[in-house]
């Protein structure tokens, strides 16, 4: 039996926040992704569901919605790569 999707409640600041990611015309796409995905779980939707309307996978949509769940706006962000960093 797969386990339950976290639950994602969201502030009316962190919503209209999130919003205006999605509209806005010059953010980067993978954090529209994400915003998108965070906003479609506020709204109770499964996980398959968002999956299959932004035409992820499972895994990435689980991904997102658990470190949305345990980071908040912070967690949307991408995390320091290992490795040499670029010059």
């Amino acid at each position: 039996m797969a386990r339950p999707a976290s639950a994602i409640a969201l502030s009316d600041e962190d919503r209209s926040y999130l919003t205006s990611l999605v509209r806005a015309g010059t953010t980067e796409q993978r954090l529209v992704l994400r915003a998108s995905i965070i906003l479609a779980a506020a709204e109770g939707r499964k996980t398959q569901d968002i999956a299959a309307v932004l035409h992820q996978r499972l895994a990435t949509v689980s991904k997102w919605r658990k470190r949305f769940a345990e980071g908040g706006l912070a967690a949307l962000r991408d995390q320091p790569r290992a490795g040499r960093p670029r010059r």
